[in-house]
């Protein structure tokens, strides 16, 4: 809940007067508890498999103009508290039926040989993958185009709706 007002957050909500925005933080504040992301675990798991899966297919059939990359994340840890925490998480991945593997530091450097940090030991999650955004919305772009959709840059959420109406 701290993120949404840091603006060095990638959740920052700029402050505004907007009883929209305001119904939808209460929502939100009620909702971030323990209870609600134990239930959310396994539907976020099995959407986590099922996007890579559909990744995967993209890639395959766009000759990867994306840059998907499937080498895992690893998750390095400086000091014995951070890598207890990220042991935490690692213990509920486990739960969820994902793989992670919590490494020493040489296995770490093992994984990924161009670690230069001093580390504690670290935690990866084989199944994890990477793309470049700009590039995959580059890609999405140019198949939606092709399918025949049109694409309303810099629209606002009424703009768009007056426009689906016509279409």
């Amino acid at each position: 809940l701290r993120w949404l007002l840091d603006p060095g957050s990638p959740f920052y909500i700029r402050p505004r007067f907007d009883p929209a925005l305001a119904a939808w933080i209460v929502h939100f504040m009620r909702a971030a508890n323990r209870e609600h992301v134990s239930r959310a675990g396994p539907i976020l798991s099995d959407m986590l498999i099922a996007s890579r899966e559909l990744y995967e297919q993209l890639a395959d059939r766009c000759g990867n103009g994306f840059g998907l990359t499937k080498r895992g994340l690893l998750m390095l840890c400086r000091t014995r508290a951070g890598l207890e925490e990220e042991t935490r998480a690692a213990r509920r991945a486990r739960e969820l039926d994902l793989p992670v593997e919590i490494v020493s530091s040489t296995r770490a450097a093992d994984i990924d040989p161009g670690i230069t940090m001093e580390i504690t030991g670290a935690v990866f999650y084989p199944l994890d993958a990477h793309l470049d955004p700009r590039l995959l919305m580059r890609k999405l772009t140019e198949l939606v185009t092709a399918a025949g959709a049109t694409i309303l840059w810099s629209t606002q959420l009424d703009a768009w709706r007056t426009a689906g109406k016509r279409i």
